[in-house]
């Protein structure tokens, strides 16, 4: 029996999703007062930071300082053995909107693309900076958690590739795989992204991370409502032994320096198509303190 190629796409992205955790569960606020009072505070960056590193490797009790394998699970050499973190959030409000059109969602994706496209960000997001080694002519340069990082438009336009090792069967001989990178040009259907995100067998809510509390997930509903959205990035430095940099301090204040200057312009620069829209951005981190863009 022959599925439609809608109901292929459906199938690859329920299996997949189920696989692309990075960050555990979490909640926003919509009272964006509190949301403007509040830090990202030790345990926030403690638990994406230990979720984000599960790509590369399986930590011991003493995440970010030292790790008991010297190679990831996809076979990369760890140079490094100590890390310092640093996640900034991005929350997006449209008053009276509903950012979960297409246009709102792709407004946001191009703004976080235009953000990562950033040559510091670039550089402090390296798999380099963050002490893994890479095979020379290898595509993969960046850290999976700040690039694409946590955010829910990387899921409604994934890329997909063929791939003879790897991936979902589709048919005889037929394999596909799932990047959720926000990098694809097919965009997918919004109500099925929330459903196979509710419905992943995993300790990590992605609803809860991207949405306010009261956000739910409607069967039925063609277009789900809500006037709030999350996105998180995590940077990791490292030092010591192998690492990027000699001590913690320099690592950190390199980091420091790169959200308080580079990062904070990005951040503060106009984007045209979010005011247009209606779209207010709000930005927390430790070194950024937190602040209404657009006022």
């Amino acid at each position: 029996v022959k599925w439609p190629r809608c109901s292929l796409l459906l199938m690859q992205f329920l299996i997949v999703a189920t696989c692309a955790a990075m960050f555990k569960g979490g909640a926003l606020n919509t009272d964006f007062d509190a949301f403007l009072r509040a830090n990202s505070g030790s345990s926030l960056r403690y638990d994406a930071f230990t979720n984000a590193w599960g790509t590369y490797h399986k930590p011991t009790s003493d995440i970010g300082r030292r790790l008991a394998q010297p190679e990831d699970h996809l076979g990369r050499r760890l140079a490094a053995s100590k890390w310092r973190k640093s996640m900034f959030q991005i929350a997006y409000y449209k008053e009276g909107g509903n950012l979960l059109e297409e246009q709102n969602l792709y407004a946001i994706l191009k703004f976080e693309q235009k953000l990562q496209a950033g040559k510091s960000w670039s550089h402090f997001c390296s798999l380099e900076v963050a002490g893994v080694e890479v095979e020379e002519g290898s595509e993969e340069t960046q850290q999976g958690s700040c690039s694409p990082g946590e955010s829910f438009v990387n899921y409604v336009w994934p890329s997909y590739s063929n791939a003879e090792a790897a991936g979902v069967s589709v048919g005889p001989g037929e394999r596909q795989q799932l990047h959720i990178d926000g990098k694809g040009s097919l965009r997918l259907p919004v109500q099925a992204v929330l459903t196979a995100l509710q419905k992943q067998d995993d300790i990590h809510d992605r609803i809860a991370r991207f949405f306010p509390e009261d956000f739910e997930v409607k069967e039925g509903v063609a277009t789900p409502w809500t006037d709030t959205i999350q996105s998180r990035f995590l940077f990791s430095a490292s030092y010591g032994d192998g690492g990027f940099f000699g001590k913690s301090s320099e690592a950190n204040g390199a980091l420091e320096e790169f959200q308080t200057t580079d990062l904070h312009a990005a951040l503060t620069e106009r984007d045209e198509t979010l005011e247009e829209l209606g779209i207010r951005v709000f930005y927390s981190s430790a070194q950024l303190g937190d602040a209404d863009i657009f006022d």
